[in-house]
């Protein structure tokens, strides 16, 4: 699976500026995804790899919040490192969350440190459910890719099967019957072969798209669940951010105020003349984490609200499918009746002919109808008169 990396340029993977707008990301995207397809690129064994890379490049930059971290945190240090090389280990330095020393300082550097700690942590759970979710987003492609080869398998199957049906009617016909040729045993047991083999596909392809759609369906319950975690990973990141920034400016602040050894005089003064914009920072500060907080809100009722849809949408399908299975039994069934009533009338037909068309017989004399025994079978030349009465026959 494609790496989601922080060191990747994804401006630079989808070819546009750091001031690209949605519009032109999304343009960017689809064009290179038709380009970088890994259908379209079978002798390159990265093309799955890069194909990811296009995708996870797109998701970080579509969304404001996540452009907004990757700006913010990770591209500045991405931007000189396309020409510098990294440090001697190869990987980026971060700030080390061991344990100090009890001792000099320890109130002053321990509320830093522990910020620093809480950073550091969501931006290892940041990467790890980006990861995570890069990796769903391949599993679902792969599982969309079979749902369509299920459908089509289904959809000949189908044609198969209409197309045998279709013969068989023509064949039922009063001119396929008699003019017709009529199949040979080996044709009949071919035909119910090919029948038994196109149902247990049909079963078995079934049964496979299920299971695929309910994989789908699973995953992508889990990318939009790891997309409401990214975003609260991203807020926390934020809010623990601001807080170390509050925390060493009030260190800053206290070392101001041991240093300075001012009068009183000059200390209320300053703080008189700090006091409004604290004030003013700390209400904005405070509409900022309410904005962050609503804004999150929102993000989780959308995803439960296109949660909801979808299971909505799988029982429309599902009574759909059923309704259409019914129709098909029902079609079939009047199907059946029709050519029960069309053989009926076919055989009153012949029946009417043979009737009209026999010659009369010559009488004794007297006008009346004489009785005959029934015909020997073998005089019978229609296959249809060993379903006849007596013939009564008027004399001449």
């Amino acid at each position: 699976m494609a790496p989601t990396e922080i060191l990747h340029d994804y401006y630079a993977i989808l070819e546009v500026t750091e001031t690209a707008s949605e519009a032109e990301i999304r343009s960017n995207y689809k064009r290179l995804a038709k380009i970088r397809h890994p259908d379209k690129n079978g002798n390159n064994p990265d093309a799955t790899a890069q194909f990811q890379l296009l995708q996870a490049a797109y998701t970080t930059l579509i969304e404001p919040a996540s452009r907004h971290f990757y700006n913010f945190h990770h591209y500045p240090s991405i931007r000189p490192k396309r020409k510098d090389t990294t440090n001697a280990g190869g990987n980026p330095t971060s700030t080390s969350c061991a344990a100090e020393e009890p001792g000099d300082s320890a109130g002053d550097t321990g509320d830093a440190q522990k910020y620093a700690c809480e950073i550091q942590r969501l931006d290892q759970k940041d990467k790890e459910l980006r990861q995570e979710k890069s990796e769903l987003s391949g599993r679902l492609f792969e599982l969309k890719r079979a749902l369509q080869r299920c459908i089509a398998a289904l959809d000949k199957l189908q044609e198969e099967a209409e197309k045998d049906e279709q013969e068989d009617a023509a064949r039922n016909t009063r001119y396929g019957h008699f003019f017709g040729a009529a199949l040979s045993a080996e044709e009949k047991e071919a035909k119910s072969r090919r029948t038994t083999e196109r149902n247990t596909g049909r079963i078995v392809r079934e049964a496979e798209l299920k299971r695929f759609q309910a994989s789908a369906d699973k995953i992508q319950s889990r990318i939009d669940d790891l997309r409401v975690e990214i975003i609260q990973t991203v807020v926390d990141r934020l809010l623990a951010e601001r807080a170390q920034a509050r925390e060493q400016a009030r260190q800053k602040q206290a070392a101001r105020e041991a240093a300075a050894q001012r009068a009183r005089q000059e200390k209320e003064s300053a703080r008189r003349r700090e006091e409004g914009p604290a004030k003013r920072e700390a209400e904005a500060e405070r509409r900022r984490e309410q904005d962050l907080r609503e804004y999150l809100e929102r993000v989780r009722k959308e995803a439960a609200a296109r949660k909801a849809k979808a299971t909505e949408e799988m029982r429309k399908k599902e009574k759909a499918r059923k309704e259409y299975l019914k129709r098909q039994e029902a079609e079939k069934e009047a199907k059946k009746q029709r050519e029960v009533e069309n053989k009926r009338k076919q055989d009153e037909d012949l029946k009417g002919d043979l009737e009209q068309k026999e010659p009369p017989a010559k009488g004794n004399g007297t006008g009346k109808e004489e009785e005959h025994p029934p015909a020997k079978p073998e005089s019978i030349r229609c296959g249809h008169g060993k379903n006849w009465g007596a013939v009564r026959i008027l004399s001449t």
